[in-house]
């Protein structure tokens, strides 16, 4: 049982290569992982950090590197000690739909 792991690009921090050997080692093998990919949408490329493909659907995830408790509202989301950013599920759905 090891999903397989596709690179187009190297992880950018300890989080996400975490990240990428929890998945591998717990998801089954029909399961696939692409490490940073570029989306086109429009004249910019933005980077994913995981696309996730497995039998049943398709999964975009972002690593942020946030542990503990986070609160989430529709706008912004408030990790425990930490400074409050942006949601980032407004740009995913965008890059969902490209």
């Amino acid at each position: 049982m090891v999903a397989e792991v596709i690179k187009f690009g190297a992880p950018e921090n300890e989080s996400e290569r975490s990240a990428i050997q929890y998945l591998r080692a717990h998801l089954p093998d029909n399961y696939r992982l692409y490490s940073n990919q570029e989306i086109p949408r429009g004249q910019k490329l933005y980077e994913v950090d995981l696309i996730l493909v497995a039998p049943h659907g398709i999964y975009i995830i972002d690593v942020k590197g946030v542990y503990g408790r986070v609160e989430v509202d529709d706008n912004d989301w408030y990790p425990h000690n930490r400074q409050s950013y942006p949601s980032p599920l407004k740009k995913y759905r965008q890059h969902v739909r490209a």
